[in-house]
């Protein structure tokens, strides 16, 4: 059977990962940084072009996306630089997240002393609609990990929202303050959660306790995980689709097929030095990447290549992806 789109789109969040990978995160002022969820060693990457930006999500189309004031914009992962999306009624978004099943939901801050707001967006018409009171005041980070969507409220700490109601509920001590936690964003390990803003740390989901990672850092207000992943959907021999997650935007990534496990030298080109985890290489193919650094392709695997290995190079940084297979 032929993979659907939602199978596509949901490779890029569940390939196998080798490295830790990194954040993508925007700052109020604007600018789009890397950050390294390891040290939270923090590298400017560009000026997005907009500001006020107080939130990231990540579609499963690869996209990361924030708002600056009711304006969704894409980032460039490349440059920084922003894109508008769509523009919708909302004025002040204070988080964002998507989730699985691709739904976009947005805080919206309520005023002084009310209770802030949960809606959805539609990215194609910019249409929102309210979902319900979070019944907190101070909710400044959301973001979806493992189907549960969790707020950080700057007085209450963490906290889950109900994506039908709209409503929080208190998960426990704080540990801290806005200065730690003005974005949310999962990790590279399944249900692991990150807070950051003039600092960094891993969130503890059961407890809400803060565990220090590293900082300054220049007033992050969102970010989203981000690692170069391979996946193959079908079976061998028969038809499978090759699916290409984070890599470069509009780039060229090589998809290289060897009878062997490595490790490979490459001893030619651009990535000269690179130490591949297969062997030589009996095939390589050249998928381009989108705006989002993603790439499909359908192909034919014959009996010949089954039991073969597969692993992916990333032409603009020489970045290695996962090994997928024996296939």
């Amino acid at each position: 059977m032929k993979p659907t789109l939602s199978l596509f789109l949901l490779a890029c969040l569940t390939a196998p990962l080798t490295s830790q990978g990194s954040f993508t995160a925007v700052n109020f002022a604007g600018d789009v940084f890397e950050v390294d969820p390891s040290t939270a060693a923090e590298t400017f990457i560009g000026p997005s072009g907009w500001t006020d930006l107080n939130c990231m999500a990540k579609g499963l189309d690869g996209c990361f996306y924030s708002m600056s004031g009711g304006t969704v914009i894409r980032i460039d992962r490349n440059t920084g630089i922003g894109i508008n999306v769509v523009s919708t009624s909302l004025t002040d978004v204070r988080g964002a997240a998507i989730d699985d099943l691709g739904v976009f939901f947005a805080v919206q801050d309520g005023g002084p002393g009310l209770p802030d707001q949960l809606y959805s967006i539609d990215l194609t018409s910019g249409t929102t609609t309210y979902i319900g009171s979070i019944n907190y005041v101070l909710v400044e980070a959301l973001d979806d990990v493992g189907g549960v969507l969790y707020g950080w409220d700057c007085s209450a700490g963490l906290i889950t929202i109900d994506k039908i109601n709209g409503g929080g509920t208190g998960i426990g001590a704080s540990g801290g303050t806005c200065n730690n936690v003005r974005g949310l964003g999962g990790g590279f390990a399944p249900g692991s959660l990150y807070g950051a803003n003039m600092d960094m740390s891993t969130v503890n989901t059961g407890t809400g306790a803060l565990t220090f990672i590293g900082g300054p850092l220049s007033d992050l207000r969102g970010l989203e995980f981000c690692i170069f992943t391979l996946d193959i959907i079908g079976s061998c021999p028969g038809l499978a689709d090759v699916v290409i997650c984070c890599a470069s935007a509009n780039n060229v990534v090589a998809v290289v097929l060897s009878p062997f496990l490595g490790p490979w030298t490459v001893t030619g080109g651009a990535c000269a030095g690179l130490i591949l985890g297969i062997g030589p290489p009996v095939n390589v193919t050249m998928l381009n990447t989108d705006d989002c650094g993603k790439a499909r392709l359908q192909v034919y695997i014959p009996p010949g290549a089954c039991g073969m290995y597969v692993q992916a190079v990333d032409a603009a940084t020489c970045g290695l992806s996962n090994i997928v297979g024996p296939l």
